[in-house]
C-alpha cells in the first residue's frame, strides 16, 4: 500500500527561506560500482567496496577512499538483552548482536530511534549536526517575577567522529562523541521564588543521552558502544547505541588533465526513517553512500520521499565559495515588565541556507571537498513568562541542520554526504524522518 510522507516543517523552513538559490528538483543519475578488488582484512566485504578499486593499484597506499560512519541507538526490550548478556555473551565484534537485535525489530518488539551516518577522509573530523535552539528564562526581578535574563540551550542530535585508518592490519581507530539533548517539557522554578504561582514562570525540563569513547572497528562490523536507559524511564527498556565503519572507496580516471573550475550540487531529501533504516541494514557501510541516491529516488517516485532542497555552486579549483539565502528574523530579547511585557530591545537570528567549501582537484578526475552547508529555520515559540490576564512573553525556536565534513569524490558521481535530522511538530526533532544530504562534484 502506497504510503504518503507527512508534511513537515522543511518546507516552508527551506523553499520558503531559500529564495532563488534553492531550485527545482531536477534527477541526478546514480552512480554504478565498478571493478571488483578485495579488501584482505575483511572476509564478506560488499560489492561496492570492492568495486570501488581501479585494477592494477597494488596496496592501501595507492586507494583512494573515504571513513563511513553509522551511529544507531535502538530501542530493545531489556530482558531480551539481560538473557542474550547471558547467552551467548555479548563481545567486542557486536555484529551477533545487532542481527539478533534486528530480528526483534521485524518482529515488533524493537525499534529503530535515531540513526546518524558522516563521512569523512582517514585522519580528519567530521560533525553533524540536527539541533533545536531554545530560549528561556534564568533570572527575574525581585519586585516582579518577571524574566530578567535569558539563556540558550541547544537540543537535538549531534555526532563528532574522527577514523584513522590503519595501513598495518586493516582496521579504523574510532573516537566519536554522540549526544542526543531531548526538550522533554517545563517544570517549575526550583525551588520556587516566593512569588511563585502556578501558571506563571516555567523553566525547560532537558534530558541527556551522550557517549564519548574511542574504540577500534573492524570494517562493516558492529560495534556497541554502550546502553542507555530510554528518555521515558521505562524501566523494561534499554537504548543500546551501535557503530559501524567501512571505506568507500573512490576510483579516479584514467585521464590525467587536472580541472581548474568546478560546479557543486548539494541536494536534501526527507525520507521516512523506517525506509532508511530497513535499507542500510542491507548494505555495507562503504556501499551505502554509492547507492543511497538511486534508492531515494525511488521513495520520491512512490511518493515516500520528497526533496526539501536544491543548490548549485560555480566555482575555481582551490577557491573558497560561499552561497548564501538569509531571511533575518527580529525577535524581543528584553522586556519592560511594569507595561505589560513590553519589548525594549531585540535581537535577529539568520534563517535561510548556507554553503561554504573548498574544492581541490587533482589528476584523474579526483576531488577533495571540505563542504559545510547549514540550514536554519524558525520552527516555533517558546513561552517564557506567563502572567493571569496579560499576554504571554515568547521567545522563537530555531532548528538548524549542519555537516562539516571533508572527502574525496570522483568527477560526476553522486555521494551520500550526511544524514540529519529535520524539526517536527514545536520545533521538536522529528526522528521519524531523515534529511540525505548529497553531494555531485561537475567540471
Amino acid at each position: 500500500m502506497k504510503t504518503t510522507i507527512k508534511n513537515s516543517k522543511m518546507t516552508w523552513l527551506v523553499l520558503g527561506t531559500a529564495g532563488t538559490w534553492l531550485l527545482l528538483l531536477a534527477a541526478l543519475p546514480a552512480q554504478q560500482p565498478g571493478n571488483d578488488k578485495k579488501d584482505p582484512f575483511v572476509k564478506n566485504v560488499a560489492s561496492a567496496e570492492k568495486a570501488a578499486v581501479d585494477e592494477g593499484e597494488e596496496d592501501d597506499d595507492s586507494e583512494i577512499y573515504n571513513i563511513v560512519v553509522q551511529l544507531e541507538y535502538i530501542d530493545v526490550p531489556r530482558v531480551k538483552l539481560v538473557d542474550y548478556a547471558i547467552d551467548p555473551g555479548i563481545d567486542t565484534d557486536a555484529t551477533p548482536l545487532r542481527q539478533r537485535v534486528q530480528e526483534w525489530i521485524e518482529a515488533g518488539e524493537a525499534s529503530v530511534f535515531e540513526t546518524s551516518l558522516l563521512a569523512t577522509r582517514s585522519g580528519q573530523p567530521g560533525k553533524v549536526e540536527s539541533l533545536g535552539l531554545l530560549t528561556y528564562a534564568t533570572s527575574w526581578r525581585a519586585e516582579s517575577g518577571f524574566p530578567a535574563i535569558w539563556g540558550k540551550r541547544a537540543f537535538g542530535s549531534v555526532v563528532e567522529i574522527d577514523p584513522v585508518y590503519s595501513l598495518n592490519d586493516g582496521s579504523i581507530d574510532l573516537r566519536v562523541a554522540a549526544e542526543i539533548v531531548k526538550h522533554a517539557g517545563e517544570s517549575p522554578a526550583s525551588p520556587k521564588p516566593s512569588w511563585f504561582q502556578q501558571g506563571d514562570t516555567y523553566m525547560p525540563l532537558f534530558q541527556t543521552m551522550q557517549f564519548s569513547t574511542s574504540v577500534t572497528c573492524i570494517p562493516d562490523h558492529y560495534m556497541l558502544l554502550g546502553t542507555q536507559p530510554p528518555f521515558n524511564g521505562a524501566n523494561d527498556r534499554s537504548i543500546l547505541a551501535f557503530v559501524r565503519c567501512g571505506r568507500s572507496y573512490v576510483r579516479p580516471n584514467k585521464a590525467t588533465d587536472v580541472a581548474n573550475q568546478q560546479s557543486v550540487t548539494i541536494e536534501h531529501i526527507e525520507v521516512l526513517s523506517e525506509d532508511y533504516d530497513r535499507w542500510a541494514y542491507t548494505q555495507t557501510v562503504g556501499e551505502i553512500p554509492l547507492t543511497a541516491r538511486e534508492t531515494a529516488g525511488k521513495w520520491v517516485s512512490s511518493d515516500r520521499a520528497r526533496n526539501v532542497g536544491f543548490a548549485v555552486i560555480q566555482g575555481r579549483s582551490g577557491q573558497k565559495l560561499r552561497a548564501s539565502s538569509i531571511v533575518e528574523l527580529t525577535f524581543a530579547k528584553d522586556h519592560h515588565w511594569s507595561d505589560v511585557g513590553q519589548a525594549v530591545g531585540s535581537g535577529g537570528v539568520n534563517t535561510g541556507a548556507t554553503v561554504d567549501m573548498i574544492t581541490v582537484f587533482g589528476v584523474g578526475g579526483i576531488c577533495d571537498l571540505n563542504v559545510t552547508p547549514e540550514i536554519t529555520a524558525f520552527v516555533g515559540t517558546n513561552v517564557t513568562h506567563r502572567d493571569k490576564g496579560k499576554p504571554d512573553c515568547v521567545h522563537p525556536i530555531f532548528h538548524t541542520m549542519k555537516t562539516t565534513s571533508q572527502q574525496t569524490l570522483k568527477v560526476g558521481e553522486t555521494r551520500l554526504w550526511s544524514t540529519m535530522t529535520p524539526p517536527g511538530d514545536n520545533g521538536q526533532p522529528d526522528f521519524k524522518h531523515k534529511v540525505l544530504m548529497f553531494v555531485t562534484v561537475r567540471r
